[in-house]
């Protein structure tokens, strides 16, 4: 197996530059402080020894350099230069790109001979070891090994079950009377259960932590890319002969790093724009009676189910007589056009518009917010500005989540268990019935003096009517919008790893996304903002839902049971799943199911043996089947139909719309 001598080297080195170039920024803002500059040493240090360990000349050279630059400084015998910082800078960039060239070595040929014995490397340091990278892919696999772990073991859990109807067919009254050999049966059959009970209780807990552990694992906190915004902003500032001051917000968020990598470089073009555009030179910002240092804040937060990123500065503003001249330069508006605030910040936003007269390496072109609008639309989000003459200017970006930590509210709905963000609730409180007033236009009760509407949350999901004397109310508050809702209790917080719908599932009303639980069952997550307006629509108690037909789903592809189980269910059905034949033919025989979907190929028994079985009973050979499989040959689809399948789906072949109608023809067609 081929060595990568430089695997660890690239880890430790980053986040050695990445250390340095935040503890140099740190010194420059704040001043000297006591040991800062001997961390920075020690740092470079570390280094040049990594660099030297795998035979990188080029970046110890630099790191040593680094060195003698920061030894007079050191002790804080004298304020570290600013052109020091400059210096520094320059060597760290030098470094970054002498990591970011050093890859891992071709694979040997075999008559390749070992390097001699003084070539070798050195042994690398225990604490290299620490941090290592891991394929996506990887991850996703194990994330997906995890989830089968979860529904083996709930169908162990329903095996287990079978233990409490064998010992049922004993009549405790006569187990006084009975042999002794019968008693110690039915003793130890008990603690067989009680033991069994008491493991997967356990395994569960543990699948539970690992699938979590393993879904944080994907997710980089926001906080890895301000260094490099606040770099950015210093060196922007330091080409234009400005003085900015960089903050952000909201790092401890974790995010997909889909997500983040893109928004970083987008965000680098927000902040140098803002320097470029929005920060005054000083003797500028003096006469308006500003502060000399400008200031560019980056800010993070969660809105429901989006990611907002904020850049704000505190310059100018936009200049609508500037944006005026550009967009006359371009044609994009007639020479007599009178550009509202609103025209003109739309303008801003087109491709290619730039205000600035001349071509800097900074700015002129108009290509900063192309790419963030590019980035934009690449993760399906939203871009908006606002701005005020002589305040500054705010550009914000809204992007889905795909997948983040997020914490969500349990709470109990009749017979639901719901999940909804916690960053939506406002206030919990008890509340009577007498305390809500009802009205034709709907029932209120009263929050901090405002009028809410109220309405019961399993109303909202279930249409079910409710009569209780007091609710447990939360308050929900989304895109200034509240509502309240009543809730039977709340359950607990929970930390979920939020994920979208399947584009296959289509618009689920009144669902965000989904979490999944530890059998691999996928939990929704509600938009609050669509309960809010669910609950604003009106009170009144609605019709009871219609029976849904009842779907068993059977196929060992934890995708392909994923898949289907979110379009039956977005489309009216209630689904069970099943991994094997052998399992679904169980669950047949013990419960009524108005439909049966097939797989072909399973362990064991197979789709044609299971659906010869059901044909053979006399219940059972009632119950339309569907075979959804890869095997498309006319031979399978013939061998399918004659086994009692009235429907034969190839998945390669698969179309949502055309199976939910074959689905639909064959209930209709069955229940007459």
């Amino acid at each position: 197996m081929t060595q990568d001598r430089y695997k660890y080297f690239r880890i430790e080195a980053r986040e050695l530059v990445d250390a340095m170039t935040q503890g140099l920024l740190e010194l420059e803002r704040k001043g000297s402080a006591e040991g800062r500059v001997e961390t920075l040493l020690r740092h470079a240090h570390t280094l040049k020894g990594a660099a030297r360990v795998v035979g990188l000349a080029a970046i110890a050279e630099d790191a040593h350099a680094i060195e003698d630059l920061l030894t007079p400084f050191r002790g804080g015998a004298k304020p570290l230069e600013r052109t020091c910082i400059d210096r520094v800078l320059s060597r760290l960039d030098a470094i970054s790109a002498g990591v970011a060239g050093v890859a891992a070595p071709a694979p040997p040929r075999e008559d390749d001979a070992a390097p001699p014995e003084e070539n070798r490397p050195a042994p690398l340091r225990e604490d290299a070891f620490e941090t290592v990278r891991v394929e996506l892919a990887s991850l996703d696999h194990l994330q997906e090994g995890l989830l089968e772990a979860g529904v083996q073991l709930d169908g162990l859990r329903r095996h287990v079950s079978a233990l409490d109807r064998l010992r049922a067919l004993l009549d405790p009254r006569a187990l006084g009377t009975a042999p002794p050999a019968l008693r110690e049966v039915d003793a130890a059959m008990q603690a067989l259960r009680q033991a069994l009970d008491d493991g997967i209780d356990r395994t569960e807990a543990a699948l539970q932590e690992s699938r979590e552990k393993a879904n944080s694992l994907r997710l980089v906190p926001a906080s890895r890319v301000f260094t490099q915004l606040a770099r950015t902003v210093r060196d922007a500032a330091e080409t234009l002969d400005k003085r900015v001051a960089f903050e952000a917000t909201g790092g401890d968020a974790r995010l997909e790093g889909h997500i983040l990598l893109p928004m970083r470089d987008a965000l680098m073009h927000m902040v140098r724009n803002a320097v470029a555009h929005g920060i005054e030179p000083v003797s500028d910002r003096l006469a308006e009676g500003k502060p000399a240092e400008g200031k560019v804040q980056v800010s993070l937060e969660r809105h429901g189910t989006r990611l907002v990123f904020t850049c704000t500065d505190d310059g100018r503003g936009i200049d609508l007589e500037a944006v005026r001249q550009a967009a006359l330069t371009r044609g994009a508006i007639p020479p007599d056009a009178d550009l509202s605030v609103e025209e003109a910040l739309a303008l801003i936003l087109e491709a290619g518009m730039s205000t600035t007269q001349a071509v800097t390496a900074i700015s002129g072109r108009g290509i900063g917010l192309d790419a963030v609008r590019q980035t934009v639309a690449e993760l399906n989000g939203t871009l908006s500005i606002q701005s005020t003459p002589g305040q500054g200017t705010s550009l914000t970006v809204s992007v889905p989540l795909s997948l983040s930590a997020m914490p969500t509210l349990l709470v109990q709905a009749g017979e639901r268990v719901a999940a909804i963000p916690l960053s939506a609730v406002r206030h919990a409180m008890r509340v009577t019935d007498a305390e809500i007033s009802r009205t034709p236009a709907g029932a209120t009760i009263l929050n901090d003096g405002i009028e809410l509407p109220f309405r019961p949350l399993a109303e909202i999901l279930d249409g079910t009517p409710e009569a209780t004397e007091a609710w447990t109310v939360i308050v929900l508050d989304a895109q200034h919008s509240r509502a309240a809702l009543g809730v039977e209790r709340i359950l607990r917080v929970s930390e979920v790893v939020f994920r979208p719908l399947p584009s296959a599932a289509g618009e689920i009303p009144l669902v965000a996304g989904a979490s999944f639980d530890p059998e691999g069952n996928p939990q929704p997550i509600f938009d609050p903002k669509r309960l809010i307006d669910a609950a604003r629509s009106g009170a009144g108690l609605a019709k009871p839902a219609p029976r849904k037909p009842n779907v068993l789903v059977i196929d060992d592809s934890l995708t392909t049971r994923m898949l289907e189980q979110s379009i039956l269910e977005s489309a009216g059905y209630r689904v069970e799943l099943a991994t094997n034949a052998e399992e679904g033919l169980k669950m047949a025989q013990a419960r009524e199911f108005d439909l049966f979907l097939v797989d072909v190929e399973m362990p064991g028994m197979d789709g044609f043996a299971f659906l010869s079985t059901v044909k053979a009973d006399e219940r059972l050979s009632k119950v339309p089947a569907v075979m959804v499989t890869s095997r498309n040959a006319p031979e399978d689809r013939r061998r399918g139909l004659e086994a009692g399948a009235r429907a034969y789906l190839v998945k390669s072949e698969f179309h949502q719309e055309h199976f939910l109608r074959t689905i639909s023809l064959l209930l209709d067609e069955a229940h007459g």
